[in-house]
């Protein structure tokens, strides 16, 4: 029986056998180029000024130098040194002004630690949950929630349901937007919806209060409400506030919340009213 029915093929072949090409001798014209070339850069390096740019402290936001000692180094992670490399140049300070020293250590895990920790740090005490949530994330999830963020404002805004906030997930990231793969149903949208509430409220707190704007006089303002349904037939009342603003002397209406009745009767309502009052908790 021939082997050739299992694939097996003879050691004796009929095509031409391969020309390889022979490796270049040492001492060859195109081995001396090469070393020529290499000790002429060589030179170049060491005769070479390399003078610090301006327009790095624009592209990269961390970087700190100091003019007198012509030194440069990374404002973040020296406010770490629990975190950061302190073996690296770009912590002890370095006079090498490189571009590729300064790409590197902005990829380095060591730096974006201690941003990460610098955003923490510099988060004020009275910092909401979704500002810490965000100042926590990085640049690219960011850039995702503000699309999501303003997707779902649009889908409130325009008194949409929620669930026309999936189909707009679909059409942003078929137009090109990057908007990660999480966030896309409606019950996040409804959770965007009232963290934006929640953010817009605290703002009409320190526009009115004098603990928000640090100040002993209340300012004065209007409370305007009116009655409604919504479509599982609930009694709601919406409350908007009405004031002056102090810059431009034009009165301004401002949404205040939405609440379920207690009940249908003036004194429901008044105790209604009474509930919806916007507290700083």
């Amino acid at each position: 029986m021939s082997l050739h029915l299992f694939g097996f093929t003879s050691s004796r072949s009929s095509s031409k056998p391969v020309k390889r090409p022979c490796p270049t001798p040492p001492d060859s014209e195109q081995a001396q180029k090469h070393a020529r070339k290499y000790q002429k850069d060589l030179e170049y390096e060491k005769k070479r000024t390399r003078t610090f740019q301006r327009g790095w402290l624009v592209r990269f936001p961390w970087l700190s130098y100091d003019e007198e000692a012509d030194v440069m180094k990374c404002g973040t992670c020296v406010r770490f040194p629990d975190i950061c490399d302190q073996a690296s140049s770009m912590v002890k300070g370095t006079s090498a002004h490189r571009l590729d020293t300064l790409n590197s250590h902005d990829r380095s895990v060591l730096h974006h630690r201690c941003t990460e920790e610098a955003r923490r740090a510099d988060a004020p005490d009275d910092a909401g949950p979704m500002d810490v949530v965000l100042r926590n994330m990085t640049q690219r999830v960011h850039d995702q929630m503000v699309i999501l963020f303003n997707a779902a404002y649009s889908v409130g805004k325009n008194e949409k349901p929620f669930t026309d906030y999936t189909e707009m997930c679909v059409l942003l990231k078929k137009i090109g937007n990057d908007i990660g793969s999480s966030y896309h149903n409606d019950k996040r949208c409804q959770e965007f919806v009232q963290s934006i509430g929640s953010t817009l409220q605290d703002e009409l707190f320190v526009e009115l209060t004098p603990e928000g704007r640090q100040q002993e006089q209340p300012r004065f303002f209007a409370l305007m409400c009116d009655g409604g349904t919504d479509v599982s037939t609930k009694s709601l009342e919406l409350m908007y506030v009405r004031y002056l603003d102090i810059n431009t002397g034009q009165p301004v209406n401002r949404y205040l919340t939405c609440i379920e009745a207690i009940d249908g009767t003036a004194a429901g309502l008044v105790d209604t009213i009474k509930k919806g009052e916007f507290k700083k908790s």
